[in-house]
């Protein structure tokens, strides 16, 4: 299990060197799960699969 920080400088994220108690893990998330929930209801986007549309926390 990884723990990361937030980089408001480079908006990405920032891997740390110590663990967390639960899962952290960021995950993808491609159109066919902003489809499943609904999101093409208010949101236009590409239906395509070669780059994630943003990440989600997989909180097990």
């Amino acid at each position: 299990m990884y723990s990361y920080t937030y980089d408001e400088q480079t908006g990405g994220l920032l891997l740390n060197s110590t663990p967390t108690n639960f899962s952290k893990e960021p995950r993808p998330v491609y159109y066919r799960e902003l489809d499943l929930l609904g999101f093409s209801k208010y949101c236009k986007y590409e239906m395509q699969d070669e780059f994630p549309y943003m990440w989600a926390e997989a909180n097990y």
